[in-house]
């Protein structure tokens, strides 16, 4: 498609004031006609000429191998082959959820000829998931620059987009630092405590003489402690509930998003203590089962297998998800749901985690909407406003009947803000390995 440019206008609005001087002067017609020939000839053989040249220039888009939602990252593209000088502009079609932060589109290019160019912008992921980049919108300019040529090249790259997980990077860094406290989470060191025998060592002032090794003393003549480490070796699985619940937002975060990144800091965690970590999810068509792993792979399992992970409009079947449970999980473990409950499946709920409950400990984290708080904390003006705020206390009273209940029952429940999941999760996790409880 060949489209006028901002210079052939600016042409066509001065042959206008023309116009407008010669039909004042009332004269000079032929030559009036004479300059808009010549300029419409001129601009009809530089069209002419676009339309009929030969494009050599190929492109390039260099896009990185992975995505992080809430991360920069730059898009270069790649320009080469022309035999002649070029102006162009180049149009990226981005995928919606992913937002041009940096070097607004479309991007001007003065590419030289025989030579490469090289142009970037800035982009930021907004939602996980799949993602493709489509083709690329390339104006070529005419050698007069009065007309542009407009074309679309294919250039479909899909690119996977993942979870911002710089939450358990930070955790790694203050771990090494012994800040995990920024974090809200909090680790109480017990030295020689545990239920791994680690090795033996020479008495410290401090040990509990219980840890002292007598026979070895006794062959070496001087006080011997036995010292312990935390149990490995362990299996944890996470149970994510994907149905429509869990479609909540809090201001521009999914709860969602806030549960996968809990997910990810409290694998990351139990890998570093030697565990295995394993998910699935229910309230959902297809659920997906990850069977427990060790090490950098499983994590790199749990990435693959949730970067792309949506909730749906489904209701949430925790019975049948408790028989996955046991189909899937024949090893002892730690069994985590996150869900948001109400206080209509405790009729289901309660069944299925009894059935968990024969063969593995569970525990159960659900979210408490941000919004609910807001209603009781605003001034009533109105009946609506009172209608709202005796809705929001009685959703409040039978959550936290609901979770009693839980408790009552033999179930470890807690029942926490999106923004605080990630740190009661692994709090209530190190607990549950400092108190031997798997």
């Amino acid at each position: 498609m060949i489209i006028p440019s901002k210079r052939l206008l600016w042409v066509s609005v001065a042959i206008v004031l023309i116009a407008l001087g010669f039909s004042m002067a009332q004269t000079g017609e032929p030559i009036f006609l004479i300059l808009v020939g010549i300029v419409a000839g001129i601009a009809l053989l530089d069209a002419l000429w676009l339309r009929f040249r030969r494009n050599t220039v190929s492109f390039k888009r260099d896009l990185p191998n992975t995505l992080v939602v809430g991360v920069p990252h730059i898009v270069h593209i790649t320009l080469e082959g022309s035999k002649h000088a070029e102006t162009l502009q180049l149009y990226d079609h981005v995928p919606l959820s992913v937002k041009v932060t940096a070097q607004h589109l479309p991007l001007t290019v003065q590419l030289p000829a025989q030579q490469s160019a090289q142009v970037g912008y800035e982009i930021t992921p907004t939602e996980r998931g799949l993602q493709v980049f489509d083709h690329l919108q390339v104006r070529i300019q005419s050698r007069l620059g009065l007309w542009w040529r407009d074309k679309k090249i294919a250039l479909p790259q899909p690119v996977k987009v993942y979870p911002n997980y710089t939450a358990f990077a930070r955790y790694t860094l203050l771990a090494a630092e012994q800040q995990l406290n920024q974090m809200g989470i909090n680790r109480r060191p017990r030295r020689g405590e545990g239920q791994d025998f680690h090795q033996l060592r020479e008495y410290r002032e401090g040990d509990s003489i219980r840890q002292i090794d007598w026979k070895a003393s006794a062959r070496i003549q001087h006080l011997v402690t036995r010292e312990y480490q935390e149990a490995r070796d362990q299996e944890v699985l996470v149970l994510v509930d994907c149905g429509h619940r869990m479609t909540a937002h809090d201001q521009t975060i999914a709860h969602f998003d806030y549960v996968l990144n809990a997910v990810l800091l409290l694998a990351h965690v139990a890998l570093k203590q030697g565990d295995a970590v394993g998910l699935g999810t229910f309230g959902t068509p297809e659920p997906r089962w990850v069977l427990p792993k060790k090490g950098h792979y499983g994590l790199q399992q749990l990435l693959s297998q949730t970067y792309d992970l949506q909730p749906n409009g489904q209701a949430p079947d925790y019975y049948q998800a408790a028989l996955s449970v046991l189909a899937h999980q024949k090893r002892r473990a730690l069994v985590i749901w996150v869900t948001n409950l109400r206080d209509e499946d405790q009729g289901d709920l309660l069944p299925a985690l009894q059935l968990v409950r024969k063969r593995h400990p569970v525990l159960v984290a659900s979210l408490h909407e941000t919004i609910i708080s807001s209603l009781l904390e605003q001034t009533i003006h109105s009946l609506a406003e009172a209608l709202d705020y005796a809705a929001a206390l009685q959703h409040l009273q039978a959550r936290s009947a609901l979770m009693k209940r839980l408790q009552a029952s033999g179930v470890a429940a807690l029942d926490v803000m999106p923004t605080e999941l990630a740190a009661k999760l692994v709090n209530h996790y190190l607990e549950i390995k400092r108190n031997q409880l798997l």
